[in-house]
């Protein structure tokens, strides 16, 4: 009884340049746009019994996301005799939000005992099952929703050089951030 919605956007952009014969830079920008949405039938209520038993409306729904996400990454490689290095930096800039689950949208309904002890009558105190006065511990009602909204920065940078000591043997060296 759910409905489903995703859209999600991605455009990458690059640009390599040649320096030189020995010098390359390769600039990239990445834009990614997410939306999720679980849309769920919350007409009737929840029904919580003790033993973790529960019937009813779905507690994951409703819940959506939106995730906006722009990178700018830049790598510059360079050869030098027996080096070969590259280095570079990577930024992204994240925008999270969207409304999350925190409970069964609608009415939750908590009864005392199980409903084979209600129903069968097992302890004398459901004499009209159901329909019995005192069976219902509480009556809540919740939205279901919150709300989370976040920006995220990342910054990393790195150095490598894969440095060919002799023919037969190559060190890759790194440096990460």
């Amino acid at each position: 009884g759910n409905t489903d919605d995703n859209k999600l956007y991605s455009l990458v952009a690059n640009h390599s340049w040649t320096v030189s014969p020995t010098k390359l830079n390769q600039f990239s920008f990445h834009f990614q746009d997410f939306s999720n949405a679980i849309l769920g039938v919350t007409t009737n209520p929840q029904l919580q019994f003790p033993g973790g038993i529960t019937i009813g409306a779905n507690t994951n729904v409703p819940q959506a996301t939106e995730e906006r996400k722009f990178q700018f990454r830049d790598d510059f490689s360079w050869l030098a005799g027996n080096h070969a290095m590259k280095f570079g930096a990577n930024y992204i800039h994240t925008e999270l939000g969207g409304f999350f689950f925190f409970g069964s949208k609608g009415y939750t309904i908590a009864f005392f005992d199980s409903p084979t002890t209600i129903v069968n009558n097992t302890n004398g105190r459901y004499p009209q099952g159901f329909a019995t006065p005192g069976a219902v511990q509480n009556i809540s009602f919740s939205d279901g929703e919150g709300t989370h909204d976040q920006t995220i920065h990342q910054l990393a940078f790195y150095f490598q050089d894969d440095y060919k000591v002799r023919r037969n043997l190559t060190l890759n060296l790194g440096l990460r951030w």
